[in-house]
């Protein structure tokens, strides 16, 4: 709904907007820099006002919240980091939530931490770091692999920094721009929160910084992440900061498995809009078709599905219609048009068949599976007591 209307809002033109392009003379040297800073004062002001509308005015801008957007994305044809001037980026600390709420793209913010990552490394010439610690911890949570930190070095014009890295499944280094979407992701995520507290804590040490309280908006945290990251990664941000108030929208099942009571909300369509319901129960060992029906109202099984198991209990009747039909000497057209469809039914209860015996197989197996991973936790709550 926020984003929705923001985007109607920036794409219509405002009498403001029609003011600025009439006295802007033709795009010079002398002209651009001011004509930019006044469509941006414009673009915060709108965004400003809409949200004084929703009554959270008092709110913005007076708690250091860190809000990133789902579109975490980079120019992947370079392979060299650049250096963005835009203070708003570079000032995340005190403007940790602009580009998030005005919809304004988050490359800066992206390469400004690349850049940050690149000064780091070359001033200590090691990656002993706390911020690439935590960036090779995650990924081994959710890989399995290693993800290796090759080199870092400035480009030749010192317009940049090149950073190669190793990840699953290579052999060799690349340019961090060619990993996945959804590694860049990732390294965008941890690597700005991290970043960010580091600010907000300076006189913390390093090691310390992901275990100070914050708060964090992280949008659509599935978008580009394999399934089973997406299963992993509400876990790995529990654990990593334990501390933070994570506040965070998805689309995926996989997500939200394993979250406590009172945990998830769901934002429904009503008749006379949206309504916000909180999931009293916990989702800790629900089937993923489970949370499917209760949380996104999608059924497991689809139209045919339905319509076979509907003719499931006629099924005798329709084999004896059939074989009828097949004993026959002659048959009409219409004849042999309902024996095709009676064949080609009981073709289908087969599929049924085989379908829910697999079902049933696989229930058993989730079971057990969220017996073990209940006793994992467990003992990992224990490990914990313990010291």
């Amino acid at each position: 709904m926020r984003s929705a209307f923001l985007a109607r809002q920036r794409a219509a033109r405002t009498p403001a907007d029609q003011t600025v392009t009439e006295i802007a003379p033709p795009v010079t040297t002398e002209w651009d820099g001011e004509l930019i800073r006044l469509q941006k004062q414009l673009e915060l002001l709108e965004g400003i006002a809409y949200f004084d509308k929703l009554g959270i005015q008092s709110s913005y801008g007076k708690i250091p919240v860190l809000a990133i957007p789902d579109s975490r994305f980079i120019n992947k044809s370079a392979e060299s980091t650049s250096i963005r001037n835009d203070e708003r980026s570079k000032k995340i600390l005190e403007n940790g939530a602009y580009q998030f709420m005005l919809q304004v793209p988050y490359e800066d913010v992206i390469q400004n931490l690349l850049n940050t990552i690149s000064t780091i490394y070359l001033d200590e010439r090691n990656f002993e770091d706390e911020i690439f610690q935590l960036i090779r911890r995650v990924f081994k949570r959710l890989t399995g692999s290693e993800f290796v930190w090759d080199t870092i070095q400035r480009t030749e014009d010192n317009s940049g920094f090149i950073i190669r890295v190793k990840t699953e499944g290579a052999d060799t280094s690349l340019p961090i721009q060619k990993a996945s979407q959804g590694t860049l992701s990732v390294v965008a995520m941890i690597g700005t929160m991290y970043h960010y507290m580091s600010l907000r804590y300076p006189a913390v040490s390093r090691k310390q910084v992901t275990r100070q309280p914050a708060i964090i908006f992280i949008d659509e945290i599935d978008a580009h992440l394999h399934p089973s990251w997406q299963q992993k990664i509400i876990g790995i941000l529990r654990n990593e900061f334990p501390n933070v108030q994570f506040i965070i929208s998805a689309h995926s099942p996989l997500v939200i498995a394993g979250c406590k009571e009172e945990e998830v909300c769901v934002l429904r369509k009503r008749d006379k809009g949206f309504t916000m319901e909180i999931i009293e129960s916990n989702l800790i060992g629900k089937p993923i078709a489970d949370i499917f029906r209760m949380i996104f109202e999608v059924e497991e099984k689809n139209e045919m599905y339905l319509q076979l198991a509907a003719l499931m209990p006629f099924k005798n009747s329709i084999k004896s219609k059939a074989q009828a039909l097949r004993e026959k000497t002659t048959r009409d057209e219409k004849e042999e048009q309902q024996l095709q469809e009676l064949e080609q039914q009981i073709e289908n209860f087969v599929y049924l068949e085989q379908f829910d015996t697999i079902r049933s197989t696989f229930e058993e197996l989730e079971d057990l599976k969220n017996a073990n991973e209940t006793l994992k936790m467990e003992v990992e709550r224990l490990r914990a007591r313990l010291g």
